[in-house]
């Protein structure tokens, strides 16, 4: 799948509900089940995956989660796409 990333950020389910990708830092559950990145995320990104909890991890209908691209564009909110 090509993605233009520029600009965007891309998060993808590795193991749904513990585990995912954002811009290609792992993000997971730590033995307290907080999520938890070996690298600092920015603030785009954080908020991002914020976003992305409350929509796709913390929905229940979901069963089979998504990758998403979120556009952000300075001084504006982030625009959520699914794929």
């Amino acid at each position: 799948m090509d993605l233009d990333v520029n600009n965007s950020i891309v998060i993808e389910p590795i193991v749904d509900g513990e585990r995912y990708k954002v811009n290609g830092y792992f993000v997971y559950k730590n033995k307290l089940r907080n999520w938890s990145c070996e690298e600092d995320l920015s603030d785009s990104e954080l908020g991002a995956f914020d976003l992305y909890e409350k929509l796709i991890i913390n929905n229940p209908r979901l069963k089979k989660h998504i990758i998403a691209v979120y556009n952000v564009t300075i001084g504006q909110n982030l625009k959520h796409n699914f794929l």
